[in-house]
């Protein structure tokens, strides 16, 4: 759901960081020299940002957001929280795995503990609990770009609820579950993606029940792939 816009988001957050917009530039050459970012902001299109003459595109949301440690959703005008909620990464313990399957698609009727559309594997760390059922899942479509890609594979563990402002896989009507931030409050739920391309969905307590939508699982750990 928005709430604020960009801009204000923008100046909200360099006010509370206490940095100076020439520090987001040079920080942002840096990042580009790095290899973590497409292309360095400039100080006019920062200013332009700041003064809600431009909107921002994607990548310089990304570049932002890892400059100032903000969530892109939040640094967009949605109401979700300011602070970064990272998706986890367990370190694998000295070899010591187990094997989990990767599937392609979770549609209606998909079972976890019955899995047999077995397109790969994936190893994950004995700490991830055994009390509890994961599955990977092969990312398709390019809605939380740039942070999740297409081909990328995300570790899941099933479960029907999650956290406000945690990532899930989420099935809508019967179809092929998607992965989405999900926004939580009295009134029902908002599936956010990441690439401003696409717009969030609102879902009603009443929509929940009826259409019907439903949490498979909570993302705990995203693998990319080159």
């Amino acid at each position: 759901m928005l709430v604020s816009n960009f801009s204000n988001r923008l100046k909200e957050t360099i006010e509370k960081r206490k940095i100076k917009p020439s520090e987001i530039v040079r920080q942002s050459e840096l990042l580009f020299k790095l290899g973590k970012i497409n292309k360095p902001l400039t100080k006019p299109l920062l200013s332009n940002y700041i003064k809600g003459s431009y909107e921002a595109k994607q990548d310089n949301i990304h570049t932002l957001s890892l400059i100032l440690n903000v969530d892109e959703a939040w640094l967009m005008g949605l109401d979700v929280p300011m602070e970064k909620k990272q998706v986890t990464h367990i370190p694998l313990n000295e070899g010591k795995t187990r094997k989990i399957p990767v599937v392609g698609k979770v549609a209606a009727g998909f079972d976890v503990n019955a899995i047999v559309d077995v397109i790969g594997w994936e190893e994950i760390d004995e700490t991830f609990p055994e009390s509890n059922t994961y599955f990977g899942l092969l990312v398709q479509g390019n809605s939380m770009e740039p942070r999740i890609y297409a081909g990328d594979v995300v570790i899941v563990r099933s479960q029907p609820d999650i956290e406000s402002g945690e990532y899930a896989i989420v099935r809508v009507n019967g179809d092929n579950a998607t992965i989405k931030r999900v926004s939580k409050d009295s009134n029902g739920i908002t599936l956010i993606p990441l690439n401003n391309a696409y717009l969030p969905k609102f879902y009603s307590n009443e929509d929940i029940l009826n259409i019907p939508v439903e949490i498979i699982g909570k993302v705990v750990e995203l693998r990319g792939k080159f």
